[in-house]
C-alpha cells in the first residue's frame, strides 16, 4: 500500500484493502498449497482467557466428531 513492492498475505486479513482498491491482485493463476494452522497459547486453561478456553474446546468437540 506504500508502494514498497508484494506481499504475499493470507485472503481474509487483506479484504477489505483489496475490495477498496488499494492493494490489487498479481499473479492470480498462482496458488499456494494449503497450509497447517499453528496457534500457541498457554499451556493450561487457568493460563489462558476464557475467550481462548472456550474456542479450544468447541475445536475439540468439532474435530473429535469428524468421521
Amino acid at each position: 500500500m506504500a508502494g514498497w513492492g508484494i506481499i504475499l498475505r493470507s485472503e481474509w486479513d487483506v479484504t477489505p484493502q483489496i475490495n477498496d482498491g488499494a492493494l490489487v491482485r498479481v499473479l492470480t493463476d498462482y496458488r499456494l498449497p494449503n497450509a497447517d494452522i499453528v496457534a500457541l497459547t498457554g499451556e493450561t486453561a487457568s493460563t489462558r482467557s476464557p475467550r481462548t478456553e472456550n474456542f479450544i474446546n468447541m475445536l475439540r468437540e468439532a474435530l473429535s466428531s469428524r468421521p
